[in-house]
Order: structure tokens, then sequence, then C-alpha cells
């Protein structure tokens, strides 16, 4: 895994949970097309690289068992919802090593 891939992992893990699980349960993924072509890239549904993710997502098409929306307008991948705050407004989890 390369330092991209391992950074937007514990981004990505630190986000998730650092929402209450009753509230995770109804979010889903917020992000640009152009980060969802990388993350497909990075980890397939096998744990091998998709080398042409497919477009537009599909309907079962998962990050973490969440649903993705890719919207023009997003800008990196973040959680939305109902009572999930927007970004800015949640802390990153602590890493112990």
């Amino acid at each position: 895994m390369g330092d991209l891939a391992r950074d937007l992992y514990a981004y990505l893990l630190s986000h998730m949970y650092s929402v209450s699980h009753e509230r995770r349960c109804h979010g889903y993924w917020v992000m640009s097309q152009e980060w969802w072509t990388e993350i497909r890239r990075m980890a397939g549904p096998d744990g091998r690289p998709v080398t042409q993710p497919q477009w537009p997502p599909g309907r079962n098409d998962a990050l973490f068992g969440l649903p993705v929306h890719v919207t023009a307008d997003a800008d990196i991948p973040r959680l939305a919802g109902p009572g999930i705050p927007p970004p800015g407004n949640w802390r990153p989890v602590r890493r112990y090593a």
C-alpha cells in the first residue's frame, strides 16, 4: 500500500468513526468523480487495483459498507446524512501505537 493509500485509508476511517454508529447507519459518502476513481484504483473488490472503475458508480457500490454519492461539486470524500456534522466539525480518532 502506497503512502497516499495509507493516508487516505486512515482519513476515511477516522472520519467514519468520528460519527456515532446510529448516525453512520443512515450515512453515505459524498465525493467527486476524481476521488471515486482514485479510491477504486487503489483497491478493487478483491483487494487488487482496478484500472477502469465503473462510471457512474453502481447502485451496489459502497465504501466501508456505506453507499457512495458522486457529485460534481464535492471535494475530498466525507460522510453525509441526517445528523452528521459538515466537514471541519469532526475530530479524528486518536491512533495509538
